[in-house]
């Protein structure tokens, strides 16, 4: 099984020794979108040049994703990455590294730049996937682990990301539900493959279909089943492939910390250590609906007047309230977005104020632009429901993505064999 530390790869064709297998990873690795230390800010990863586009790249060709990250220990730190394979449940596949990886199975983050004119000092670091004396050789989900060379055994954070190839074609469409209760709150997805490249002998044991809503895998519909078969043509239009369709995302700018933006009611401290006090939100659930354009709950680093904000870009404490009548039960209130790493992890909880009645919370955040919402999750829970504070309306624009698996019957991974993507208002 893959882990953060591996021997180098070797090929056991070669007459070589044979690849060491590795330990096990450390529990603390859950597979998901992670950022261990709060030192470490304002990561992300994409496909080079396009940075709200989510971190997929084709199996064939040169494309590579860009991962950027912020410390704000101002001493530069040996970093390195490890890509690991996963199977479409996000659990390490059986493949050995030299099986999915050419080249050196970890790389050393050498690009680095320190912040300039900001009040708060970091080193933002920036490397490539796969980095240029690798290569990757299978399509499917990928772990991405970086982690201090000093300290292998922790990982400093992770990212998922994707390695397709284009062997399914895809047609898909969002309508309105049928369902009298969901018309007006819920959003259908249909699609069809056509996998005239495949030998599909049993779609329903060879294949696995996983549809997202806006990145999100709180809600995804996994495994989805085909409704029925025609020769190569696989259709899912099963009534019940449903998501809620929310609203549009909220949003604030914090491009200047001279000026307020429409959303930003003041900036405190601007000299010294800067602070944003947002107007108070608004519970939306009764209210109609209104288009705004959004980023699907994604954000972008920006500031004013300068062509170099990746490390211009100051850090902000932003603050949060929503008045809010009463505290919830048997759950808890928590900022949402890809800005909290869609987790519901103690730092992204809300705190109710009896004085003020409504949920409070804080944010230290790089200067840019960020969408976000209100989630509430149920005691134990793992999914966001958006409907206490944001309600729902079918018009909403989402963004979906379809993602198409394949494993053969003496296979012993999953491929990426199809990708696709829509919004909702197309």
């Amino acid at each position: 099984m893959p882990a953060v530390t591996v021997a180098p790869p070797a090929n056991p064709e070669s007459g070589s020794p044979a690849p060491v297998k590795p330990a096990a990873p450390p529990a603390r690795l859950d597979y998901r979108d992670h950022t261990f230390r709060t030192s470490i800010q304002a990561v992300r990863l994409y496909p080079l040049g396009q940075v709200l586009e989510p971190p997929l790249i084709p199996l064939t060709g040169t494309a590579k994703l860009e991962l950027l990250f912020d410390d704000l220990q101002t001493s530069v730190k040996p970093y390195r990455y490890q890509i690991i394979h996963c199977n479409r449940n996000w659990e390490p596949s059986e493949l050995e590294t030299y099986q999915y990886l050419e080249g050196f199975d970890r790389t050393d983050i050498n690009e680095y730049n320190f912040s300039t004119l900001s009040r708060k000092r970091y080193i933002q670091y920036r490397a490539t996937v796969p980095g240029n004396d690798q290569r990757i050789t299978r399509s499917g989900q990928y772990l991405l682990v970086v982690y201090d060379d000093d300290q292998p055994e922790n990982p400093v954070l992770t990212r998922r990301f994707y390695v397709a190839e284009n062997l399914v074609g895809i047609n898909a469409e969002i309508v309105r539900p049928a369902g009298t209760q969901e018309r007006n709150t819920h959003q259908q997805i249909r699609f069809r493959l056509e996998a005239r490249n495949l030998q599909v002998s049993n779609p329903y044991e060879q294949l696995g279909v996983h549809v997202l809503q806006n990145g999100r895998w709180d809600n995804a519909l996994r495994d989805v089943q085909p409704q029925f078969v025609r020769n190569t043509e696989f259709v899912y239009e099963r009534p019940d492939q449903l998501f809620e369709a929310g609203k549009e995302w909220r949003f604030f700018s914090l491009r200047s910390l001279r000026y307020v933006s429409e959303r930003v009611d003041a900036i405190i401290d601007r000299d010294t250590k800067p602070l944003a006090r947002l107007f108070p939100d608004e519970v939306r659930v009764y209210q109609p609906y209104q288009f705004r354009a959004d980023m699907n709950g994604s954000w972008f680093v920006a500031v004013d007047d300068t062509e170099r904000d990746e490390v211009e870009a100051d850090y902000v404490a932003v603050n949060f309230f929503l008045p809010f009548p009463a505290p919830v039960n048997d759950g808890e209130m928590y900022l949402f977005g890809q800005m909290t790493e869609y987790r519901f992890d103690p730092e992204y909880k809300l705190e109710y104020d009896l004085d003020r009645k409504g949920y409070t919370g804080s944010l230290y955040l790089k200067q840019g632009v960020y969408n976000y919402q209100y989630a509430f999750v149920e005691d134990g829970g793992e999914k966001a429901d958006l409907g206490v504070v944001e309600g729902h309306w079918f018009e909403t624009e989402n963004r979906y993505e379809i993602l198409v698996y394949y494993r053969d019957f003496d296979g012993n991974y999953d491929r990426l064999v199809g990708y696709s993507s829509l919004l909702s208002a197309d």
